[in-house]
């Protein structure tokens, strides 16, 4: 999610960080990250964003399948 949103030379930064896809910086520490959406609730789980065009947030972040 990071190096998506910040790292120029990541292959998806054009789809995120270069879109202006940003993670709320209470988020850029893990414990926060971890108090605010836990573990997932299923390993094949992943992290999706409820607004494509809105950055990663609590309010804006789910726990959803690829599908």
């Amino acid at each position: 999610m990071l190096r998506r949103c910040y790292n120029p030379v990541d292959a998806a930064y054009r789809y995120y960080g270069g879109r202006g896809i940003t993670v709320d910086p209470e988020w850029h520490h893990f414990r926060n990250f971890a108090r605010d959406m836990g573990i997932p609730p299923d390993l094949s789980l992943t992290l999706e964003r409820k607004d494509n065009d809105q950055g990663y947030s609590k309010e804006n972040s789910e726990w959803a399948t690829r599908s």
